[in-house]
């Protein structure tokens, strides 16, 4: 099995400038989503329909299209802590008839990540269905030879560390449509990463972060939640929560139609300032509710 080991001498590298893994930025291209009070997504928008905004000032959009058929590279990032393992057979079933789905051999590409008190890669990223599978399959499985980020703590459950190895790591060479599926009740105890390292590594690799959340039972269940909803609309995802049993397969459904019907509005920037720049899409049109990353930022 094809894997890829990540090693971390100290949590200096995590320190590091991070302007590593962002790249020269000329057009900004922004994907979003379009959904009514009903919660159905709209698909028959114009770019007469958008405005857009860079700090404030208005930006003339210059290209727009729908995302419907152009490749994606999509990572499973999977909670496999403790607080999870009640879900863990719902969600690698759930999760196989996702990528038996939405996964096109000749287009797509996609990983598998877990994490507990280790982060470990457990499929690097591939078309082939059956390696995923395979892949999913030993998230349950005991003893496993770790391919992992190594913790001087030994426990805790790492989600940012998590978060910014898929998003910093393994699709911060991809260029085409990138977006992560983050399965977890939201509760980090042992990562080297904070959850603002993570949010800014996966805006500086333009990864929208989709999210599962699982109420946990514990003192932290609240936060967690918090800072899920937080990681999703911060780089342009959405935030879902299983109600009753077999609900995860209808939202990796509901998932997997978004990413097939998303809105990519391209624009010039008239601003030069580097850092951090902020972006607010808006819609012409009432009762409509946009769904896409809040900035990016210029090297």
């Amino acid at each position: 099995m094809l894997r890829r080991t990540f090693l971390l001498a100290s949590a200096n590298l995590l320190a590091q400038d991070a302007t590593r893994f962002s790249a020269d930025v000329n057009v900004v291209n922004v994907l979003a989503s379009v959904r009514d009070s009903k919660g159905a997504l709209v698909k028959d928008l114009s770019i007469a329909d958008f405005q857009l905004e860079e700090e404030g000032r208005p930006q003339a959009i210059k290209y727009f299209f729908r995302q419907a058929d152009l490749p994606l590279s999509i990572g499973l990032v999977i909670d496999t802590s403790g607080s999870m393992f009640a879900h863990s057979g719902e969600v690698r079933r759930a999760a196989s008839r996702f990528l038996d789905q939405v996964l096109r051999p000749e287009k797509d590409l996609a990983f598998v990540l877990h994490f507990d008190n280790e982060v470990e890669l457990l499929r690097d990223l591939t078309a082939s269905k059956p390696e995923l599978n395979k892949a999913l399959v030993r998230l349950s499985e005991p003893n496993q030879t770790r391919s992992f980020v190594t913790n001087s703590k030994g426990f805790g459950t790492r989600m940012f560390d998590a978060v910014r190895l898929a998003t910093g790591e393994i699709l911060k060479q991809q260029t085409d449509r990138k977006a992560i599926i983050l399965l977890s009740d939201g509760v980090d105890s042992g990562s080297i990463a904070t959850a603002a390292a993570a949010i800014e590594i996966a805006q500086r690799s333009d990864t929208a972060i989709y999210v599962i959340y699982y109420r946990g039972n514990g003192p932290h269940r609240d936060a967690g939640k918090k800072v899920l909803r937080e990681m999703s609309s911060r780089t342009g995802g959405s935030f879902f929560e299983p109600k009753g049993r077999n609900a995860l397969g209808p939202i990796f459904s509901t998932i997997d139609e978004e990413l097939r019907n998303q809105y990519s509005i391209g624009y010039v920037p008239n601003q030069t300032a580097e850092g951090f720049r902020r972006i607010k899409l808006t819609l012409v049109r009432r009762g409509l509710r946009v769904s896409a990353r809040e900035g990016y930022y210029r090297p």
